[in-house]
């Protein structure tokens, strides 16, 4: 096995050429593992969801085994649907083409009372993980996911990488995933905010 670093946001490479960025990641939470990336083009919407067993290496990036064309054939990231709105005016949390705080989705009027939302797609069973959000401490929030640490082929996950403290002075650490207890609406531990700020660094060279 091979203990890898996936950093949400990172460049994400096909065998011939650029795909886009790691947008968020897909997790199987009953067994800790990395099902899916979603892969999105920069300046585009949509996207692609990518199985991990895609993932051929991650020293500069990450690198795909497929090509463009068939990462274009891969399930979209994203979904869109049509809903009919009866309602007139709009919600205040609907004005301006917005969802309420912690939905994630774009929303666009075609017409007087109709709109067309887009929303991620999470395969059955799965969690998404984006970067930013927050750890859960047993007595507070206390620092912001910036990724995690994969052992390959199989895509155990075994820790998460976050930055802890204020933002001039931040400091990346490492949470081992037995320490993680639920997801949603962040990543809850059963960690205090004091045993999170003393969880070992990340290393200044991460292992490709």
């Amino acid at each position: 096995m091979t203990e890898t670093r996936l950093l949400l946001g990172i460049d994400v490479h096909c065998a011939d050429g650029a795909c886009g960025r790691l947008q968020r990641v897909i997790l199987d939470p009953l067994h800790n593992r990395l099902t899916h990336l979603a892969v999105k083009p920069d300046g585009l919407q949509g996207g692609r969801l990518v199985p991990a067993n895609l993932i051929a290496s991650t020293s500069t990036g990450i690198l795909l085994r497929c090509t463009t064309a068939e990462f274009a054939r891969l399930e979209p990231a994203e979904e869109t649907s049509q809903q009919h709105r009866a309602s007139w005016p709009y919600a205040s949390d609907e004005r301006g083409g917005r969802f309420p705080a912690g939905i994630e989705g774009i929303e666009r009027d075609t017409g007087y009372g109709n709109r067309t939302v887009t929303r991620d797609r999470i395969p059955d069973g799965g969690v998404e993980l984006r970067r930013g959000e927050t750890l859960h401490a047993t007595d507070g929030d206390e620092g912001r996911i910036q990724g995690l640490i994969v052992d390959l082929p199989e895509a155990y996950i075994t820790h998460l990488l976050a930055n802890s403290g204020r933002l001039f002075g931040q400091r990346q650490l490492t949470v081992p995933i037995e320490s993680v207890t639920g997801f949603g609406d962040g990543i809850q531990l059963n960690l205090t905010r004091r045993q999170v700020r003393e969880l070992p660094g990340i290393a200044a060279h991460p292992k490709p």
